[in-house]
């Protein structure tokens, strides 16, 4: 009786071989989904010159949103909004034939960007680390204000008050960092936003003026020093004159 009643295992087929047999695969599930397209957004984040333009674009519009909550709902919507419908427009997929943003991120080209991008912040003065001008008392001040008080900023001078004026949308993130962690972070943390969003410019511009590239990147690099040329020409004119090359102190 009982081995009338034992199940025959010999004639059980293993559900792998039963699939080959259909030649079928398992619908994945919820959380194989999930992987891949974890996997397809992060390739996509990271490997693909669309990232590049993702990250210049979060960059840009984080001190607006930062901005923007300063402010009543009547002004701070609007901003809201338009941060979040540029987003939307960047993370949708990218149209067929849309090729020139889908191609993988150039590692080399990216590298020597983000070196270039780097060193024109630090030569500009940024952390103080090379001569920075005059105009980086203002800025120092702005970034210190902003890294102590939550905007806006008001000022006591001669029995009235001032409200901070200045474009301040180089600041508010870095501010943000230096409220927690102090003003030294706060210089970094502008060095490395700045130097990104630079290196972005100038990565997705050499990657579209292709053969081109080295020119382009290039061009921009040296289009902003440009004003040195008239400063030299007028010096030397006087040294030339005079003996005496000018100087300003500072």
């Amino acid at each position: 009786m009982f081995r009338r009643n034992r199940l025959n295992t010999d004639n059980v087929i293993d559900s792998e071989e039963l699939e080959r047999a259909l030649g079928e695969k398992p619908a994945p599930t919820f959380s194989q989904r999930a992987l891949v397209a974890a996997q397809d957004a992060t390739r996509a984040i990271y490997l693909a010159d669309i990232g590049i333009l993702r990250l210049a674009t979060l960059l840009f519009l984080l001190p607006n949103a930062l901005f923007a909550l300063t402010l009543g709902p009547a002004a701070s919507l609007p901003l809201l909004l338009g941060s979040a419908g540029a987003l939307a427009i960047l993370w949708r997929p990218m149209a067929d034939g849309v090729s020139s943003l889908a191609e993988p991120v150039d590692f080399a080209a990216l590298s020597l960007a983000i070196a270039l991008a780097l060193a024109l912040c630090l030569l500009g003065g940024e952390t103080h680390l090379f001569y920075a001008n005059a105009d980086w008392l203002a800025r120092d001040g702005v970034l210190q204000d902003l890294s102590k008080h939550f905007y806006p900023v008001f000022y006591r001078y001669q029995d009235q008050d001032f409200l901070l004026r200045a474009p301040l949308g180089m600041y508010m993130t870095p501010a943000l960092v230096g409220r927690f962690f102090g003003l030294h972070a706060a210089h970094l943390a502008l060095l490395a936003q700045n130097a990104t969003l630079l290196a972005s410019i100038l990565y997705l511009s050499g990657r579209l003026a292709r053969p081109r590239s080295a020119l382009v990147v290039l061009l921009i690099a040296a289009f902003s020093g440009l004003d040195i040329l008239p400063t030299l020409v007028l010096a030397a004119s006087r040294w030339l004159q005079e003996g005496v090359w000018p100087h300003r102190p500072h």
